[in-house]
């Protein structure tokens, strides 16, 4: 008996079983990414480098910007191209190089294959993985993955894939949304 609440003592396990759910790991890790990216904002100056705020002149004629490419981009130098992928329904799904794994170092591989694909500047984005966990430790066969933009205000993952082992490599699985670029 707990003397000064006058109840029985609760074991300190509650903490680790929450712990082990996996959307609570999940939001954790996507609180971590916004305060990230959130701090990165706030440290950024916008103002060209050089030029003090008041004086950027924006009163003069828009620019119109050349017309922006369409994906893929995997065909880009040091890109590693990748097989065109299937289309059903509003998901988009295809296989991978063979790149090792399946592991971390694989399923980080396979994210940037993807991301190579379809986002002219992918070292403009940041991911995380959440593999499936067996109770002891992870396993890289299913990861989901959220990817996010590094100069976004926080709002939440730009992207989600959905990464499964296939036996020699990863297939990959996400939505419509990437075929206009990211």
């Amino acid at each position: 008996m707990d003397l000064l609440s006058s109840g029985p003592e609760r074991p300190r396990q509650r903490a680790s079983r929450v712990w082990r759910r996996r959307s609570v790991r999940l939001a954790a890790v996507v609180l971590v990414a916004a305060a990230a990216v959130v701090l990165l904002r706030s440290t950024v100056d916008s103002a060209p480098s050089g030029v003090a705020r008041s004086t950027v002149d924006n009163s003069g004629p828009a620019i119109p910007l050349p017309p922006r490419p369409t994906p893929p981009y995997d065909r880009r130098p040091g890109r590693t191209p990748i097989p065109e992928p299937a289309q059903t329904g509003d998901g988009l799904s295809g296989a991978l190089p063979a790149i090792g794994g399946p592991d971390k170092r694989a399923a980080a591989a396979a994210v940037y294959l993807v991301l190579g694909r379809y986002c002219l500047d992918p070292g403009g984005y940041t991911f995380t993985l959440d593999p499936d966990h067996d109770g002891t430790r992870e396993d890289y066969h299913h990861v989901d993955v959220l990817v996010f933009r590094l100069a976004s205000s926080g709002s939440g993952p730009d992207l989600r894939l959905i990464l499964d082992w296939a036996g020699r490599s990863y297939r990959w699985l996400g939505f419509l949304n990437l075929l206009d670029g990211c």
